[in-house]
């Protein structure tokens, strides 16, 4: 299955690049949707087709009410955001 030219677009300019993040290598303009540290951010909303996002929000909705629950909603989301920010970085 291809994403196609936009698809694709959409994936270099919302992704992580190292060399961009990093480095301060600049993208090509037609990249340049979102600041290279924002791509911190929207990199973790990102999936690999629908079966991907299906099997995540699974995951999510069976285990993340668990955690919710011990730590409240706004520690959930603080907690959320600072798993994905340190998987880019894994």
């Amino acid at each position: 299955m291809s994403l196609g030219q936009e698809g694709q677009r959409a994936i270099y300019a919302l992704g992580v690049i190292p060399a961009s993040l990093l480095e301060g290598r600049a993208l090509p303009v037609s990249l340049q949707w979102v600041s290279p540290e924002m791509t911190v951010i929207t990199s973790m909303f990102l999936h690999g087709g629908f079966f991907h996002l299906a099997g995540n929000m699974l995951y999510l909705w069976i285990f993340g009410d668990n955690v919710e629950d011990i730590l409240g909603k706004v520690a959930f989301v603080l907690f959320y955001l600072a798993c994905g920010i340190i998987a880019v970085f894994t």
